[in-house]
């Protein structure tokens, strides 16, 4: 292993491998430092993503895409259902796993180096560049990327801010005995089953989905024995899944909010280190990927300039907020506004939207994952929902 790089990224997931082929083709000297001794594991996703993801990440989906997602069914507390989408594509259902074997393969064959099974148990500034302390070794770095993940080390070794909020996700795959409509992911909703957040069911094909569900910081400590074990038994005539037994195969922890910093000198934070997740669906993949660009193109240009202060590396953060931030702050303020509905609020909502059609299909025409403020103009010009909108929001916030 050299003793000094160029760039140095913290974590081999799909954003750090992203950043580290697009720069190495640059001719720098790029190592990226994976503490896990196999890409893609642990698996920490449910594997739900929109076609943008493979547009920047340019790489081949058909071996990634598992399946294609046209609409979702949503799922009230007493389930009443009402359904969207239908008519075109809105996600693929993909090999997560894979996903990340592809890109990290792609970064080593721009000529990024990919170290497995290497920690880095510290980084400390000294002399104008970072030293990262292995197991077995200290390697010098001109710029450091945090991309380690939620509880990422790279932000705490640099005093950058913490996430304001965590979410707690559990799932996994089964067979079902009863054929599903494999166009449809289904969402359920209710403080018995995902207290602050929802449930899926993902279809990979007819016969096989991907359940899970996500729930609030302060309910994790019963999230199996309580809430997923809970949600199993609740969609079995659905799904014909009685007695059959499921491993947990996914677990991990979503951050939730804006960070008011994501740069120090020497340093940047991209994907989920800096807490760029969509609130709404708690997707990352996308945003982290959006994040990555403008990430790559201040790193060539402090390298270009071998400017590695404060105020280059500020750009970034600018850049980045500009792109997601507002998308992300609307995601934000509409999940506050769902978070403190109850369960009977939540039915009569469902019940408004079933009883309304004109209302389902602004949403199924309108309605994007990547970009919820798109659904908000169209929303308020329906006058039925314009009415309804003040009871929404009064229960939510009083």
């Amino acid at each position: 292993m050299k003793k000094h790089h160029d760039i140095a990224i913290i974590g081999a997931g799909p954003i750090g491998c992203y950043i580290g082929g697009e720069i190495v083709k640059e001719g720098y000297d790029v190592a990226i430092f994976e503490e896990h001794k196999k890409i893609g594991y642990p698996l920490q996703c449910a594997g739900l993503v929109t076609p943008r993801v493979f547009d920047i990440a340019d790489i081949k989906k058909e071996k990634i895409v598992q399946n294609h997602i046209y609409g979702a069914k949503f799922h009230s507390p007493t389930n009443i259902c009402f359904t969207i989408g239908g008519d075109k594509l809105h996600a693929y259902t993909i090999n997560r796993p894979l996903l990340d074997k592809t890109m990290a393969d792609k970064a080593e064959k721009n000529g990024a180096k990919i170290y497995l099974g290497c920690k880095v148990d510290n980084a400390c500034k000294k002399d104008k560049k970072i030293l990262l302390k292995t197991r077995s070794e200290t390697i010098s770095c001109n710029l450091l990327i945090g991309a380690d993940g939620v509880f990422s080390k790279t932000r705490k070794w640099f005093g950058l801010p913490e996430s304001k909020e965590f979410l707690y996700g559990i799932g996994g795959e089964i067979e079902t005995r009863e054929e599903i409509d494999k166009k449809f992911v289904e969402i359920f909703s209710g403080k018995n089953i995902a207290p602050e957040f929802f449930a899926w069911m993902i279809p990979i094909n007819e016969k096989k989905i991907r359940i899970g569900l996500c729930i609030g910081e302060k309910y994790k400590k019963n999230i199996l024995s309580n809430y997923f074990n809970s949600f199993l038994k609740k969609i079995d005539k659905q799904t014909g899944i009685k007695n059959q037994k499921i491993k947990p195969t996914v677990g991990g922890v979503i951050p939730v909010g804006l960070l008011n910093k994501t740069y120090s000198s020497n340093v940047m934070l991209v994907g989920d280190a800096a807490s760029q997740v969509k609130p709404l669906s708690g997707g990352g993949i996308y945003t982290g990927l959006k994040s990555a660009k403008h990430c790559i193109s201040i790193s060539k240009l402090s390298l270009k300039e071998k400017n590695f202060t404060e105020p280059l590396l500020r750009k970034y953060h600018i850049l980045w907020s500009e792109d997601i931030g507002r998308e992300i702050g609307i995601g934000l303020i509409l999940r506050k506004i769902i978070k403190n509905l109850s369960d009977r609020d939540i039915d009569k909502i469902a019940s408004f939207f079933k009883e309304n059609e004109d209302i389902l299909k602004i949403i199924s025409e309108y309605g994007d994952i990547d970009y919820p403020s798109r659904l908000i103009k169209p929303l308020l010009s329906n006058p039925r929902f314009l009415a309804y909108l003040p009871s929404i929001v009064s229960k939510s916030i009083f």
